[in-house]
């Protein structure tokens, strides 16, 4: 009996801890946005429209009083998307973009999907008034990007844009991304480079349709070669190698010829809001792609390009 009471307090005490944690992080995104809501007024020499940041500090109030909250983490984690770590005070033309991408994929929603952009996320036409109002404001007053940044946000929206095998227009399943391991077959599982294509061609920057990470390599060539993750900037076409380790295991199995080590290409983004660099590629299970973290086991950054 002690040991299980040991263990429930143990427990609680967890769950306190982490909701503790989303309250500060909860803080420092309210804080983040309502900067960016007195930013947009500056611009447009309007009263600063407070209801994002005011029912962020909603949430806040309501992780503070704790015990953790599974919904309200899963809340706070959407909301996270309208106010990306990416943002500066000092940038406000990254701003602006980020917005831009806001309005665009408001527009797309249509009346049907208001509610899942709704910032209460339970169908408050209000609500969701209020910020696609905020988001139009905003997009009218954004500056066109620059091709880096139109890279970016056309990597942005690529999860939500992915068909079951299309992306922009592009085919990325066929027979040469397919594999099949253990009787499970993954359409898209070679899909990276192709992803990658798609990309940039909505970008405004195509390269044509390829299939293979070094064709993709060699189509931008006349690109600036980035040689250390440090420096990344958005809108950079990022490059891995598959470790030794990695590869090994992948040739045991028989899935690539020994001494070719696999290879992976995607597009960077940014840091997420726990300040990781973060990529948007090709998730070789859903044969999709996502926003996932630079650093990932079993693959080595292996170099980017930045178009020029």
């Amino acid at each position: 009996m002690k040991i299980k009471i040991i263990v429930v307090a143990a427990l609680l005490a967890a769950g306190e801890a982490r909701a503790a944690g989303l309250a500060s992080d909860l803080e420092a995104l309210q804080r983040r946005a309502a900067a960016m809501e007195d930013a947009a007024a500056r611009r447009d020499g309007a009263v600063a429209d407070r209801s994002l940041s005011s029912y962020l500090g909603e949430l806040r109030g309501r992780a503070a009083e704790g015990p953790e909250d599974a919904g309200l983490a899963r809340e706070a984690a959407g909301l996270r998307g309208f106010v990306d770590a990416r943002w500066t005070e000092e940038d406000e033309v990254r701003q602006s973009a980020l917005w831009r991408t806001l309005a665009e994929k408001v527009a797309a929603l249509g009346e049907d999907g208001a509610a899942a952009f709704s910032p209460r996320g339970r169908g408050d036409d209000a609500a969701f008034g209020e910020l696609s109002s905020l988001a139009g404001m905003l997009s009218a007053a954004a500056p066109a990007p620059g091709i880096a940044e139109r890279i970016a946000l056309a990597a942005d929206g690529a999860p939500a844009a992915a068909g079951e095998g299309t992306l922009y227009g592009f085919q990325t399943w066929t027979n040469d991304t397919k594999r099949t391991i253990a009787g499970m077959s993954y359409p898209g599982m070679l899909s990276c480079a192709i992803v990658v294509s798609a990309i940039l061609n909505k970008a405004g920057r195509g390269i044509g349709r390829h299939y293979g990470v070094d064709d993709v390599r060699s189509a931008l060539g006349g690109w600036k070669t980035i040689g250390d993750e440090s420096a990344l900037e958005r809108g950079d076409v990022v490059f891995w190698k598959a470790t030794r380790l990695k590869a090994e295991l992948l040739w045991k199995l028989g899935h690539y010829p020994r001494g070719q080590y696999p290879q992976h290409v995607g597009v960077y983004v940014g840091k997420d809001f726990a300040g990781r660099r973060t990529t948007v590629d090709n998730n070789s299970l859903t044969g999709k792609p996502e926003r996932q973290t630079l650093s990932r086991w079993g693959n080595d950054f292996n170099g980017a390009r930045r178009a020029r």
